[in-house]
């Protein structure tokens, strides 16, 4: 731009070399109306812009996000008679794809073709990424084996990407050969091919397979999980607070239900809650309490404290509202005892391995529903609902929270599997078990009870208790509880009675509640639930509590900016009011932009003692 000054200041005529230069200048440096300007200015000097001139234009276009405008310069350069390129579609293809616009970035791409016109590797990679967007597996396939025809080495993100679409459109045959392939060719798998992967590999009846691949997978998520944006402040003393911060740490770099690298997966996340604490989180809490013989849980969720607590030697007690969670908490901590053997026996009893057609979830209900009570029945329906769940959820593995249990469904709302599926589950719970089994000194020293936690007592106090309450006003935990008991049909995981009106810090409160009205509800059930927790703790007993901050009000203007709701000083506050002493604290936040998804709410680690 500084020449082109230059150039109309001597009073020389810039020619359309020079506007060229100027306008890949601006779209270089992010200024893509400036691009735009100065087209116009070349046209209104009566001179006639040419493919570069417009490919330069478009090319700002595609640099700042303008899907749009680069479409309206093609109708422009028709119009001026100039033909578009290779590059003049490539750059619109690509700026399609990366704004979301997938049906246009495919169409653009079939123009290309019709008119012999071969697309650069970016843009066929972009037109593999939109293809994986809108699940055409088909067509992402065909590109990338046209790459590979023409000798073009596709980036490992196409790879990964027509992986992770197979996945998602259930070709586990098309998923697995093309992990084969790319292993034979040293093509390094990404998180989401590896998980797409591991769901292939359950339901073609490969469970040694996905075991063997788990680790690799850990690894590859670790290290995609490292330096991530936030900041960490604590209050305490630093025997304390250093515990609390590598705890929340654990929570946000790796988040729920994947553990680190080199850390055994064991039960925790085989069936993936709808939230829940890092194990490792859980393990820190714990070396706070090295003296502690016993650990109480109040919110057990999935089971990851009591589970940890069991490894680390000591007795588990827990309690949760949810029937489903306590159905989950007691299979992660195999609390039933199950004679394993008998357990895979029965399984294979219930579905032929040969089978290869899928079959509706009822009849394998009705199945497990006719044999005799046991545990190891017990544990088929676990295994059946974790099946139903990997049937409809096949990023279980890369740490999404939604919950979804029926992609996979009729008309009538019902869940199809396969044996191999099913056979699989059971394998691969079995073989966690067998895993936390050789880890585990006291293997059953837990206690688990269905109850609120505000009603729940102790004959003997618990030397500490580690938990994560419901964050205010985020999950409706009971809907979930009664989602599963829909499709599972087994009475263990059905709320009863008033059950899902009692429960703490409902997301559907803000349905019925004024910010204020909410909050102070909110504060009454703290000082509730810590009540009790105060008395089933001895005398010097601590309180380790996991929080995050609440939603903001959701009936508020959605275009308006919603504050969080402010938990760690609720918290404070209902704590002192029962009695506790706060030793620490700790608060983990998003210190950029760039943070992946479910690091947006401040969480918080508070470490209370009850005098004596």
């Amino acid at each position: 731009l500084g020449f082109l000054e230059v150039v109309l200041k001597s009073g020389s005529a810039p020619d359309v070399i020079t506007y060229n230069a100027a306008i890949s200048a601006c779209g270089n440096g992010g200024q893509w109306r400036q691009a735009l300007g100065l087209l116009e200015v070349m046209v209104n000097s009566d001179l006639v812009p040419n493919v570069i001139t417009y490919n330069a234009a478009i090319s700002a276009c595609e640099i700042c996000m303008q899907w749009q405008q680069a479409l309206g310069l093609v109708e422009a350069m028709r119009d001026d008679d100039v033909v578009p390129d290779a590059n003049t579609y490539s750059s619109i293809i690509v700026s399609c794809a990366r704004c979301e616009q997938n049906a246009r970035a495919l169409g653009l791409l079939e123009v290309m073709f019709s008119e012999d016109l071969v697309p650069d590797v970016t843009s066929l990679s972009d037109v593999i990424r939109a293809c994986s967007a809108c699940d055409q597996w088909q067509q992402a396939l065909v590109l990338l084996e046209k790459m590979l025809r023409d000798n073009t080495s596709p980036p490992t993100a196409t790879y990964n990407d027509v992986v992770t679409v197979c996945s998602k459109c259930h070709q586990w045959q098309q998923t697995l050969s093309l992990m084969s392939f790319m292993d034979a060719s040293s093509v390094q798998p990404g998180g989401a091919a590896l998980a797409a992967a591991i769901s292939g590999y359950e339901k073609c009846g490969q469970w040694q397979r996905a075991l063997c691949t788990f680790p690799t997978y850990q690894e590859c998520r670790g290290t995609s999980h490292k330096d991530q944006g936030y900041s960490l402040e604590s209050h305490g003393p630093p025997h304390l607070t250093d515990h609390l911060r590598r705890a929340l740490e654990y929570q946000w770099v790796y988040g729920y239900p994947v553990l680190p690298p080199g850390e055994q997966q064991l039960t925790h996340g085989t069936f993936k809650y709808i939230a829940g604490m890092q194990a490792m989180s859980a393990r820190e809490l714990i070396k706070l309490v090295p003296e502690a013989e016993s650990i109480l849980d109040v919110f057990s969720g999935s089971g990851t404290v009591p589970l940890e607590a069991l490894l680390a030697g000591k007795k588990a007690i827990a309690c949760d509202l949810s029937p489903l969670a306590v159905f989950v908490t007691r299979h992660h901590t195999d609390a039933n005892n199950i004679n394993l053997l008998k357990f895979l026996r029965m399984a294979e009893s219930l579905v032929s391995p040969d089978q290869v057609e899928s079959f509706a979830g009822s009849e394998l209900q009705d199945r497990i529903r006719a044999l005799p009570d046991s545990p190891e029945k017990d544990a088929l329906w676990f295994s059946l609902l974790v099946a139903l769940q990997h049937a409809g959820d096949d990023s279980m593995y890369s740490g999404s929270k939604d919950f979804l249990l029926s992609a996979r469904t009729s008309d009538q709302g019902e869940t199809f599997l396969t044996a191999s599926l099913f056979l699989s589950n059971a394998n691969l719970y079995a073989a966690r078990v067998k895993s936390l089994r050789r880890l585990t000194s006291r293997p059953h020293q837990v206690s688990i009870q269905n109850c609120d936690s505000r009603m729940f007592s102790l004959a003997k106090p618990a030397a500490a208790l580690i938990t994560s309450p419901p964050y205010p006003g985020v999950y409706d935990y009971m809907n979930v509880a009664d989602l599963v008991h829909s499709k599972l049909g087994h009475n263990v995981a059905a709320a009863e009675g008033e059950q899902s009106t009692q429960e703490i810090g409902a997301r559907k409160l803000w349905r019925y509640h004024s910010a204020n009205a909410f909050e102070a509800k909110w504060q009454a059930q703290q000082e509730q639930w810590l009540r009790v927790a105060y008395a089933n703790l001895q005398p010097g007993g601590t309180a380790t509590l996991m929080i995050g901050d609440g939603n903001g009000d959701p009936k508020r203007d959605q275009d308006s900016q919603q504050v969080p709701f402010d938990n760690l000083r609720s918290t404070l506050w209902a704590a002192e009011a029962v009695g506790f002493n706060v030793l620490a604290t700790a608060t983990i936040s998003r210190s950029d932009s760039a943070m992946r998804p479910g690091m947006g709410r401040s969480e918080h680690m508070v470490h209370l003692r009850r005098p004596g």
